[in-house]
């Protein structure tokens, strides 16, 4: 999995509150999907700034137990804050690399994984770690992006900043049904099925959903422009926004995929 640096980490530590209201149902239904029971062993790959830790955490009760796994220090730092706030003596945060778990094998009852399984260099190796620590008829949901089409607002400016030179990343690598299904049998899972889930978000107008994203890590890719494509790159965005926009404002559809696999 790519490293984040510290100023990566703290956008996505910023748009956390934000993130976590559109997010949330999709969040819900991948814990629901893993099957997290009172008293389960939880791992959490990928685990950023810990929203679904802190809700896997209170699925599984004080008798139950989360790891939450990340590469990046700097967003791990904050889940453990989130913890210690919250007064979860039961979760455990620990810096590894999701496709290299230094962890036992048939270790854990579940395995989480949100927005993160895209973004590894070998996804299935990253699924055939997780079956490794997997306990026999375990499962892993791993939530996704679906393809960049159904999601403007994440999609579209990386999209513009593609066309200038910006190289799409990974977000959407796995956005395709049929390939994420494929990326979990290569991991190693007999039982596999992949679920949708929708995501909404409602802004003014399109001049205001281009001033959030400009503070929003989703247009962090036209941040990183040359200094002399940001504004132009900024009005392309807001165009193909507007054909989002009716009576109730500007209207952003998404989708978000969640596979699941049982060992």
């Amino acid at each position: 999995m790519a490293h984040w640096d510290a100023e990566r980490a703290e956008q996505w530590i910023r748009s956390q509150s934000k993130r976590n209201e559109v997010y949330e149902p999709a969040t819900k239904k991948m814990l629901d999907l893993a099957d997290l029971r009172t008293d389960s062993r939880v791992l959490d790959v990928a685990a950023g700034t810990g929203e679904q830790t802190l809700l896997a955490a209170q699925r599984v009760g004080p008798n139950g137990y989360v790891l939450a796994t990340d590469i990046s220090t700097s967003m791990l730092d904050a889940a453990a804050d989130a913890v210690r706030r919250a007064g979860l003596v039961h979760v455990e945060t620990r810096v590894m690399d999701g496709e290299n778990l230094e962890l036992d094998a048939d270790s854990f009852d579940a395995v989480i994984c949100r927005l993160g399984l895209m973004l590894f260099s070998d996804p299935p190796k990253a699924l055939r770690e997780m079956s490794r620590v997997l306990k026999p008829g375990g499962k892993v949901a791993a939530l996704v992006f679906s393809a960049v089409e159904k999601n403007p607002y994440e999609g579209i400016p990386r999209i513009v900043a593609d066309r200038r030179g910006r190289p799409m990343p990974r977000v959407f690598a796995l956005g395709d049904h049929k390939l994420l299904e494929d990326t979990f049998r290569r991991g190693g899972f007999r039982k596999v099925a992949v679920y949708e889930v929708k995501t909404h978000r409602r802004f003014s107008s399109s001049a205001e959903t281009v001033q959030e994203l400009k503070t929003d890590f989703h247009g962090r890719t036209i941040k990183e422009l040359p200094e002399g494509q940001r504004e132009q790159a900024w009005a392309e965005v807001e165009q193909q926004l507007r054909r989002f926009e009716g009576p109730n404002g500007c209207e952003l559809p998404g989708e978000m995929l969640i596979g699941v696999g049982t060992k």
